[in-house]
C-alpha cells in the first residue's frame, strides 16, 4: 500500500502510475508483497525540501530526495513476523468491538489493574509517542488559550482514517457521543460510547461473550432525535453504561425516534467470573445460536 501527498505543489495524477510501478518492483525485490506495509511519498517544491533538509539533517541546501524510514531493516523484519503470528490468532473484525468493550469494562471495574496491564498515552515514553504520531498522524493543529497552547485538531493519515471510518460505519468500532440519558427518571447529559447498527445476531453474540467474563445487562430504550435524549431503564443500582447502539437500520428513516440498545455493568469487580489476568489477556470464544 502507498499514499501520495503534495506539499505546496499542485496534484499531478501522472505521478501515481510511475510511483505504483516503482513500488511494485520494490515490494517484489524485497519480498514484501504480503507485508501490509504503507509507504508515504510526498512531492514538494525545492524550497520546502530545502527547509526539511535543514531541519532534519542540518544540511542548508535543497536536495532531490529525502527518506525517513520508520524502522531499520531488522526491526521491520521482526514486525512482519510479529504481524504474521498475530494473523494466525484468527482475530476477526467481530472481536474488535468485543475487545474495546472489555477494555472499557476493565477500566471501570479495575482502574488500577487496568493501568498495570494497558499502556495509555500518559504512560508512554517520548519515543513511543513519536512512533504513534509518525504512524497515524499527518499534523496537529494548536491554538493559544490563556497563554497556553492546546490541541485544536488532530489530522490523521487518510489511510488510517478511511479504515477507521469503514469499521465505524459497519458497527465494529465505537466513538464517544454526548447525549441526554433518562436514568430511572433522572436526566443526565453524558458522553457515552456509541456504535452503529449491527444485526441482532451480532449484538447477542457480543452480549453473551461479555457475560462469559462479567455480569452485563442489555436494555432497550427510545432515542428522540430532536432532543438527543435517550429514554431507557430502569437500570440496576451502581450500573454504568458500557455502550449504546441503534436497534433499527438507517436511523429509522424520517421518524423522530429510534429504538436504541444499551449494555451496562456494575462499577465494581465483584461480578467478574474469570481470573483477573484473563480479562486483560484473552477474549471469550464465539457462542452458538443455541446459547442465545
Amino acid at each position: 500500500m502507498y499514499e501520495i501527498t503534495y506539499l505546496d505543489l499542485a496534484e499531478d495524477k501522472s505521478y501515481d502510475k510511475i510511483v505504483e510501478k516503482v513500488l511494485q518492483k520494490c515490494y517484489e525485490e524485497e519480498k514484501l508483497l504480503d507485508s501490509k506495509l504503507i509507504i508515504t511519498i510526498t512531492f514538494t517544491t525545492p524550497e520546502q525540501i530545502h527547509k526539511i533538509n535543514k531541519e532534519y539533517r542540518q544540511v542548508d541546501r535543497p536536495t532531490d530526495v529525502l527518506s525517513f524510514p520508520m524502522f531499520e531493516r531488522k526491526e521491520l523484519e521482526e514486525k512482519i513476523i510479529s504481524n504474521q503470528q498475530a494473523e494466525q490468532l484468527n482475530f476477526t473484525v467481530d472481536d474488535i468491538l468485543l475487545k474495546r468493550d472489555m477494555d472499557y469494562i476493565n477500566k471501570i471495574k479495575l482502574p488500577l489493574t487496568y493501568h498495570a496491564f494497558e499502556e495509555c498515552w500518559p504512560d508512554l515514553d517520548r519515543d513511543d509517542k513519536a512512533d504513534i504520531v509518525m504512524r497515524y498522524i499527518d499534523d496537529i493543529e494548536l491554538e493559544e488559550i490563556n497563554n497556553m497552547y492546546v490541541v485544536k485538531k488532530v489530522n490523521f493519515r487518510s489511510t488510517f482514517y478511511e479504515d477507521f471510518k469503514m469499521l465505524f460505519n459497519q458497527g465494529y468500532i465505537d466513538c464517544k457521543r454526548e447525549i441526554i440519558i433518562d436514568f430511572n427518571g433522572i436526566q443526565t447529559s453524558v458522553p457515552v460510547r456509541y456504535s452503529e447498527f449491527t444485526s441482532i445476531k451480532d449484538i447477542m453474540q457480543n452480549f453473551y461473550r461479555l457475560n462469559e467474563c462479567y455480569e452485563v445487562n442489555l436494555y432497550k430504550g427510545t432515542f428522540y432525535k430532536d432532543t438527543e435524549k435517550l429514554d431507557i431503564g430502569p437500570i440496576l443500582k451502581d450500573e454504568v453504561p458500557v455502550r449504546i447502539f441503534p436497534l433499527q437500520k438507517n436511523n429509522n428513516g424520517d421518524n423522530n425516534w429510534l429504538s436504541m440498545g444499551m449494555l451496562a455493568t456494575k462499577n465494581n469487580p465483584n461480578d467478574i467470573k474469570v481470573n483477573i489476568r484473563d480479562v486483560f489477556e484473552t477474549i471469550p470464544d464465539n457462542v452458538t445460536e443455541d446459547d442465545f
